[in-house]
């Protein structure tokens, strides 16, 4: 790797580590502060609304937060960019309408239709997902400002919550803040691209957004299939359990997740470099992320250790008082996020960059419907700590999986050290 792709790969590691800081540090801030203040009962609806509008975001994002940065990064004509660049708007536009058409149809039913008002607030967040162009950023590797838009309006909008969210008959305030500062990330992301790298207005006919969307299908059937690991857990407990279950294992998922969200800075980071070097040799390639897994798994196993060890500790810090339920899940779920550093080198940065995007959403799907029928039968019964049991091997199972589709297809990194 030459030093300016050396110098560009640290800057990137740097801002995408930040932005996912951002992401997951701003949550774990104020959960404390709801469940005092709102009640357990009443951040689970909040939780349970926001795993809907989950499925929602995969749906608009339709596999271009993948698909996306690696076709650019391999673009080196701006005028394809351009035109790229305005396909994936338009497709997310599109999609985006599409969304809201679901679910006012979707809130015409229980258990949705109680809290109706509070999922068209929430919708208004996957503005974000929409527009914000971390994708494009992620192409071309230059990631500096996007953190400082995201870290800016997210630490507004958290003041905000301290300020105006006082008591339970707050709970429409402390959906609608968040809702409302997500879309204000995703207008000033996209704003900002159109103004400091001017492009010009392409509209794409018909026929090209058909396959583009064809383009991104299996990664996108792929996500929607990840998607069954969590947020489909909440739901099912939403729905065959309680709201004070689904805050219960949201509370210690958070927990689980600001752990895992350490990956995905790295991976965002290498996936344009390593499907760079996969294009020039596939030897080179695979001794760099040899490199990234060996490192990888040491940091991993000893997070995992630590999340068990201090499980106690975390819990009181996340519920704002001792909770013996949430300790324990974080026991059980202190795996998944080794499982799941695993999982993106052998799928994400392997399987897809190799053309083998079929195996990769194969993997996921053997491993949804594992966890759908995993979950029907436990999550009644044993409700959150049957929703941990789910995640923790559904991740191992991915993992697995991924890792015996690179060996079939002489992808093996242990031999390249």
């Amino acid at each position: 790797m030459s030093l300016l792709n050396k110098s560009t790969l640290y800057n990137n590691i740097v801002s995408l580590s930040t932005l996912q800081l951002a992401n997951y540090i701003f949550p774990l801030i104020v959960i404390p502060y709801f469940v005092r203040t709102l009640g357990l009962y009443n951040y689970g609806i909040i939780a349970f609304i926001q795993s809907l509008i989950a499925y929602f975001a995969i749906l608009i994002n339709f596999g271009f937060n993948l698909s996306a940065v690696s076709d650019i990064a391999k673009i080196n004509n701006q005028s394809e960019r351009i035109s790229y660049f305005w396909k994936t708007i338009f497709s997310k536009v599109s999609l985006l309408i599409f969304c809201f058409i679901l679910l006012l149809v979707i809130t015409n039913f229980e258990p949705f239709k109680a809290n109706k008002t509070l999922y068209y607030i929430a919708f208004i967040m996957l503005i974000e997902n929409c527009l914000f162009p971390v994708w494009y950023f992620q192409g071309i590797q230059k990631m500096k400002y996007i953190p400082i838009i995201q870290i800016s309006i997210r630490t507004i909008t958290t003041i905000m919550i301290f300020v105006f969210v006082k008591g339970q008959s707050d709970l429409n305030l402390a959906i609608a803040i968040p809702a409302f500062g997500n879309s204000l990330i995703g207008l000033t992301g996209f704003f900002y691209i159109l103004s400091q790298i001017k492009f010009k207005f392409y509209l794409p006919k018909f026929i090209e957004l058909t396959i583009h969307f064809k383009s991104s299908w299996s990664l996108f059937i792929g996500q929607v299939a990840t998607t069954f690991f969590n947020d489909f857990l909440v739901l099912i407990l939403g729905i065959f359990g309680s709201y004070s279950s689904v805050a219960i294992f949201v509370a210690a998922d958070k927990i689980i997740k600001a752990v895992t969200a350490l990956i995905a800075p790295i991976s965002w980071a290498i996936y344009p470099q390593s499907s760079i070097m996969f294009n020039k040799s596939k030897k080179i390639a695979l001794l760099f992320l040899s490199k990234i897994y060996r490192y990888g798994v040491v940091i991993f196993a000893i997070l995992a250790i630590c999340l068990f060890t201090f499980s106690p500790q975390l819990a009181h810090i996340i519920s704002g008082a001792r909770n013996d339920s949430i300790a324990l899940l974080l026991k059980i779920m202190s795996l998944v996020p080794l499982s799941i550093f695993i999982n993106n080198i052998y799928g994400t940065q392997i399987l897809i960059n190799t053309g083998y995007r079929k195996l990769f959403t194969q993997a996921l799907i053997i491993a949804a419907i594992y966890s759908i029928i995993v979950s029907i039968v436990l999550i009644p019964k044993y409700h959150e700590i049957g929703a941990g049991l789910v995640s923790l091997t559904t991740e191992i199972l991915i993992a697995g999986l991924m890792k015996y589709y690179c060996d079939k297809n002489q992808l093996k990194l242990l031999e390249y050290h």
